[in-house]
């Protein structure tokens, strides 16, 4: 006797019955509706420019990492996939001296801390704002118009980098 022995005793027994038949494609289109489902969702995600919240906290680390000294505040991120491709759209409060020059450095600084640990193809808007005297707590630059004591130069959470506001009045 041959070790197959049993599992083919078990094939022909299978082969036999009526509900094998049934039972397997009822399986095979589950698999195909659960798998269809996803790339539905997939496809209604990016069409619906659903933020990817994985490559939100990827780039929150790395704005956090890339932080330059004149960086006061990260505000209104949002990281859109479209298939393969990723686009990155954010606002960075900068002091308001601050040159044109200092500003493209910490942007390019940012870029290149983004573009590896997303890969792909990527397109980052980096939109830079003046603090207009609106983040002064926040802010450890001297500054003419400094309308409170610094206070504390905390990392940039989730929360605080997806949000969409900026104060109205001074802080």
């Amino acid at each position: 006797r041959s070790t197959l022995f049993p599992y083919t005793t078990l094939f022909r027994s299978l082969a036999d019955a009526q509900w094998v038949d049934p039972a397997m494609a009822a399986a095979f289109g589950a698999f195909i509706i659960a798998t269809g489902a996803r790339v539905l969702y997939r496809s209604m995600c990016g069409i619906m420019d659903r933020t990817d919240e994985e490559l939100v906290r990827e780039v929150t680390r790395c704005v956090n990492r890339a932080r330059a000294l004149e960086v006061i505040d990260v505000h209104h991120l949002r990281v859109v996939r479209y298939g393969m491709d990723v686009h990155v759209d954010v606002h960075m409060v900068v002091p308001d001296w601050l040159t044109v020059k200092r500003t493209d450095e910490i942007i390019e600084t940012f870029r290149a801390e983004v573009y590896p640990a997303i890969g792909g193809s990527t397109d980052i808007t980096v939109m830079a704002e003046p603090c207009h005297g609106l983040y002064c707590r926040r802010c450890p630059s001297e500054c003419d118009h400094r309308g409170a004591e610094f206070v504390a130069r905390k990392p940039f959470g989730i929360d605080a980098v997806t949000r969409g506001d900026r104060p109205q009045k001074r802080e």
